[in-house]
């Protein structure tokens, strides 16, 4: 009995991926480098341990920087942009009808816990989530499964009453990795990375209903 959506944030509930991604490769052409899709792939869902864009652009360049100025810049440019957008296609809706039914929300994200309930609040959608599961105060990022298995916790559930919305394959390991089901809902990034054949990919939430999600997590593998 499903119980239970625990979203992914960035890219699932708001499009932070494009232009935080869109933003660094700024600043890779502003010294003659290219950041590609592929090499950024590995920091979208998780964080930037396997792939530090600040110190590849340095080894590239053969220069030192200064990292405050330039992430000033980079973030004060990415956040006007985020700043301004809505939640994604959808997920106002299904918000609204998991309420209506009783199931509950969470989120489990590798982002900072003020960074996304900040844009909830600003989004008017704090309040419907039970729970805020973050991957800080030392908790490991995804694609380790941590930040679901307290989601779990924190709503009191178990695996198998839980479906996990997720936009990456960072995320989808992490879910999966936490024996949670698993929904990809790719956005105009991650839609470009590759996702095992097998797994349910949806084009979006916007003509999903909760009794869609409701039947696909009855067949999905844990």
């Amino acid at each position: 009995m499903l119980r239970a959506l625990i979203f992914d944030f960035d890219g699932t509930i708001l499009d932070t991926e494009m232009p935080t991604f869109i933003a660094w490769q700024q600043t890779y052409a502003k010294y003659g480098q290219v950041l590609t899709l592929e090499e950024y792939s590995a920091v979208i869902g998780s964080d930037y341990h396997k792939f530090d864009p600040r110190r590849t652009l340095e080894e590239r360049s053969g220069q030192r920087f200064d990292w405050h100025t330039l992430d000033t810049e980079r973030r004060s440019h990415c956040y006007r942009i985020i700043e301004q957008q809505e939640s994604l296609p959808g997920v106002r809706r299904l918000l609204l009808e998991a309420k209506a039914r009783s199931i509950r929300c969470g989120v489990a994200s590798s982002s900072p816990t003020d960074w996304v309930q900040g844009h909830l609040e600003r989004l008017g959608l704090l309040s419907h989530f039970s729970s805020i599961s973050c991957a800080d105060n030392g908790c490991p990022p995804k694609p380790a499964p941590d930040v679901y298995l307290r989601a779990l916790k924190l709503l009191n559930i178990s695996p198998d009453e839980a479906l996990a919305i997720e936009d990456s394959p960072n995320g989808l390991l992490a879910a999966q990795s936490a024996g949670i089901r698993c929904i990809i809902v790719p956005n105009q990034l991650t839609r470009l990375l590759p996702f095992p054949a097998k797994e349910q990919l949806l084009s979006g939430l916007g003509s999903v209903s909760l009794e869609n999600l409701t039947g696909l997590s009855a067949i999905l593998p844990q």
